[in-house]
């Protein structure tokens, strides 16, 4: 399971609730590898991460998110083990939805 998340520089405010919603499924499915990618360019500042904004002092895109061709946050993304997305879910998800397309992974 691939999280494209940041709470603390969420843009939509949903990036902390999707997060939250993801960490019961980490003890429940042992054998899913769970990563949680950030999805804004970070950098070490006064001994914290914070944005690289841009020239017009926006928030700018991960390279790893740009290659997913993601245009938002948060994005939850279910993948099998030969790299095939079996599920995909913006913004927060329900339980249900989610325990589906990770059963359809678990069952291959």
């Amino acid at each position: 399971m691939l999280a494209f998340a940041t709470p603390k520089f969420c843009t939509s405010e949903q990036c902390g609730p999707t997060l939250d919603s993801i960490k019961p499924f980490v003890k429940s499915h042992p054998d899913v590898t769970f990563i949680n990618v950030e999805p804004y360019v970070l950098e070490y500042t006064d001994g914290q991460l914070q944005p690289v904004l841009d020239a017009n002092k926006q928030l700018q895109a991960a390279p790893t998110t740009n290659e997913w061709g993601l245009l938002s946050e948060p994005w939850i993304f279910v993948v099998d083990g030969d790299g095939i997305v079996r599920g995909s879910f913006e913004g927060v998800v329900g339980e249900t939805e989610l325990e589906r397309a990770l059963a359809e992974v678990e069952g291959q």
